[in-house]
């Protein structure tokens, strides 16, 4: 699992839609950011410890997709 898949899972499991339709921001995030760190892949119990974490903010996480998706349409004039 890299962690990108992570990004995937926790957005997913924060916003209530589908990995499918999460991949799409994802990708779109991605093709906007250098390659690196987020394309590496954590041992399994790394990987496992983080989505537990994570999992233990998706308010959080919830709230900042908002903030981005409200940043995204001020500044780039998105609906």
């Amino acid at each position: 699992m890299t962690n990108r898949d992570i990004l995937v899972q926790i957005l997913s499991e924060a916003s209530g839609k589908p990995k499918e339709h999460v991949s799409g921001l994802v990708e779109v995030v991605y093709s906007n950011i250098p390659k690196g760190k987020l394309d590496q892949e954590p041992p399994d119990d790394k990987a496992k410890t983080l989505l537990a974490s994570l999992r233990t903010q998706l308010p959080g996480v919830l709230r900042w997709l908002a903030e981005g998706a409200d940043m995204a349409r001020k500044d780039w004039g998105l609906p």
